[in-house]
């Protein structure tokens, strides 16, 4: 039966057309990509298998990478290994010269100099060297202990200005705006004050109240509330170069109570060479409270601060709370960036400074320089420093303050410290009373005598308190204390810490915890020293004790009644660099290129001593021992790079096998199709003609 409905030739063809299409195209793709395998639908199982293949291959070459940045590390560490062998070998070559009876006095000062530069070399190299920022040899520093951890907080929190308060520690607004605003200013008093509140608005307001306040007139019992922020710049600089005149003189000093309120005082600058220079020159009695002082500039002389020279008098004490001072301050003695000099009985509460304090002699202090009272609640990150010696070498440089009758509790300190003279301490340089709860973290250098972590010198107690900034200095150097002096009052060191690294040249007088223990006389009264840690180090816990002429005395350590000593080790600093593709312990090598060591004889006892040899010998078979360490991690290394790059091939290759594309065969595949196509368009043609020759039939 013929039938003209359907066409059933064309239909053939156009379906041969259309898988001939697709083949052609597949064929172009794998010609384009050079794979066989391009999709899971062109072999599912080894898409899968070629896909894991190559998440391994990529492994490989990381792993590849991490190996070759191993041995650059190593060879790092080789090289630096190396240079302290080259050294410790003349340091025994001197060793063995300084022990021929044939060198006189001088010859042998020669010998022990030339070692000592030796051992500070050594010494550099070790602390220096390192990879990518990674300390080859050093440790890391030891934890703070968990019980020490509160020290210098609030609330659970470290102390520290609120930026939703202004920057002020505590809450400073006492008073509403609209109370403030209906307030006499004082730009508007005559000739004395006759209310009990007035404000301050402006530079007008300011410079009538030091007017004022500077020809005598009485502010006894008086507050003045600052109403809003004031920028001093213009007004300082239309003074001239020595900038703004202090409010209160020693003579006529400010007697009033100040509020501040929350508000900012910004660029006090004054470069007046006199004595009792800050915004306040001299207060004596009320309050200052709640008053911020930011791009605070001065260059003076002595008894200066930024916000007050000199805080109260002998019978009449003025406390300060809730205030903060930022800047640099520049004077000869007895100055801080908040307060010179204090007389007895003062309060500082909730205050900070944050900036940079330079003196020239004595009585130096990042927040205080001289104080009498109690500091409680405050911090400073400020670096301290003295440039030239003072009267007898005398500094009490400090972190927090300089010297200290007081109590210091729950306060700290960040800044580095460095003084010219003696009695240089990270937290207070010469402290004549308590310290609790509190720490210092700065570095300390001290080029006097007298150089600790937290307190130079000091004659009272130390509670719960820590230090964790290296020490350098020369005589009385110690991790916590320089020297502790002991006298008939009873002393108690408790819960305390040191965890920086100390260096002294002085090795009799300088100690890992206190440098030295200086004894009125023997019948003294007895020091409690309880609970501490200290960094196990080159120095003994205690460097030694001392009468008052800071000469070496034998002396029976047990009467000091030191209990609970925990001499910590430095964490052991080690890498695992990962060498494999999986997650396997098989896939690691763990480097460990850390080491301690201890030179310190050849200072302390002399090169030209019997145990000087032994000592670098030890020291030589020390770095013997590590670089065979390093040189079989090594080793291992480069074991594993071969592996690697047998692994990476193979795996390369066989994933060529499964997935790549065999080019002859894709291009014969791909010249088939195109002629299969040709042929396919002209029997489409000739099917399509086929439905006419039926019609000739009718």
């Amino acid at each position: 039966m013929l039938s003209i409905n359907t066409n059933s030739s064309g239909i053939i063809v156009k379906n041969n057309m259309k898988n001939n299409v697709n083949m052609l195209n597949k064929t172009i793709e794998r010609m384009t990509t050079g794979y066989k395998i391009n999709y899971a639908k062109d072999n599912a199982a080894n898409y899968s298998i070629s896909t894991n293949m190559t998440t391994k291959i990529r492994g490989y070459q990381i792993a590849e990478d991490n190996v070759l940045m191993g041995l650059d590390m190593l060879t790092t560490a080789n090289d630096s290994l190396e240079l302290m062998q080259n050294h410790a070998t003349h340091l025994r070559e001197l060793a063995i010269q300084a022990k021929n009876g044939t060198y006189g006095g001088n010859s042998l000062k020669a010998i022990q100099e030339e070692a000592n530069s030796i051992y500070n070399e050594i010494n550099r190299l070790y602390s220096t060297a390192e990879y990518n920022e990674i300390g080859l040899f050093e440790r890391k520093p030891y934890e703070i202990a968990e019980h020490l951890k509160t020290a210098g907080m609030i609330n659970g929190g470290l102390i520290e200005g609120i930026e939703d308060l202004n920057g002020f520690i505590k809450n400073p607004y006492d008073y509403d705006q609209s109370y403030v605003d209906k307030l006499t200013a004082v730009s508007e008093v005559n000739a004395v004050f006759t209310k009990s509140e007035y404000k301050i608005e402006d530079v007008n307001d300011l410079e009538k109240l030091r007017t004022l306040v500077n020809n005598g007139i009485d502010t006894s019992g008086i507050t003045f509330i600052l109403a809003n922020d004031i920028n001093l710049k213009e007004y300082c600089d239309s003074l001239g170069v020595q900038g703004w005149v202090p409010i209160g003189t020693s003579i006529n000093p400010f007697k009033g109570n100040f509020n501040g309120n929350g508000h900012i005082i910004s660029n006090l600058y004054i470069n007046r060479i006199s004595m009792r220079q800050g915004f306040w020159g001299a207060t004596q009695g009320g309050k200052i409270e709640n008053l911020g002082l930011i791009d605070v500039s001065i260059n003076a002389s002595g008894v200066s601060g930024g916000l007050v020279g000199e805080l109260g008098s002998q019978d009449v004490n003025t406390d300060i709370e809730n205030c903060y001072v930022i800047g640099e301050l520049k004077a000869t003695t007895q100055i801080g960036l908040l307060v010179g000099h204090t007389a007895r009985g003062n309060l500082c509460d909730s205050c900070y400074a944050k900036g940079k304090v330079s003196g020239t002699t004595q009585y130096v202090g990042g927040l205080i320089g001289l104080f009498n009272g109690t500091i409680t609640n405050s911090f400073t990150d400020v670096e301290t420093v003295t440039s030239l010696n003072s009267v007898n070498n005398l500094s009490a440089v400090g972190g927090l303050v300089g010297y200290s009758e007081g109590v210091i509790s729950n306060c700290y300190a960040l800044g580095n410290v460095h003084g010219k003279g003696n009695r240089v301490g990270g937290l207070v340089g010469d402290c004549r009373s308590m310290i609790e709860n509190s720490f210092a973290r700065g570095n300390v250098f001290g080029e006097g005598i007298s150089t600790g972590g937290l307190a130079g010198y000091t004659r009272g107690s130390i509670i719960s308190s820590y230090a964790s900034g290296n020490v350098n200095g020369s005589n009385f150097v110690g991790g916590l204390v320089g020297t502790l002096y002991r006298d008939n009052y009873a002393k108690n060191i408790e819960n305390c810490s040191a965890y920086g690294q100390v260096k002294g040249v002085d090795f009799n007088s300088t100690g890992s915890y206190i440098g030295g223990i200086q004894l009125l006389d023997k019948d003294t009264a007895i020091i409690n020293i309880n609970n501490l840690e200290s960094i196990s180090q080159d120095y003994k816990l205690i460097g030694g004790f001392f009468n008052t002429s800071n000469t070496i005395i034998d002396y029976d350590i047990s009467d000091t009644q030191l209990s609970g000593v925990n001499q910590i080790h430095l964490q052991k600093v080690s890498t695992d660099l990962q060498i494999g593709i999986s997650s396997e312990s098989a896939s690691q090598i763990n480097i460990n290129t850390n080491f301690e060591y201890d030179l310190g004889k050849i200072v302390r006892n002399g090169i030209s001593t019997t145990s000087a040899l032994n000592t670098i010998d030890k020291f030589i078979d020390k770095l013997n021992e590590k670089q065979a360490e390093i040189g079989a991690v090594q080793n291992r290394l480069i074991s594993a790079l071969e592996e690697i790059s047998t692994q990476h091939e193979n795996l390369v290759s066989s994933r060529s096998t499964l997935r790549d594309a065999d080019m002859a065969k894709v291009s014969s595949t791909y010249i088939q199709q195109q002629i299969l196509q040709e042929v396919s368009v002209t029997l489409m043609e000739t099917a399509n003609q086929n439905p006419s020759i039926a019609l000739q039939l009718i």
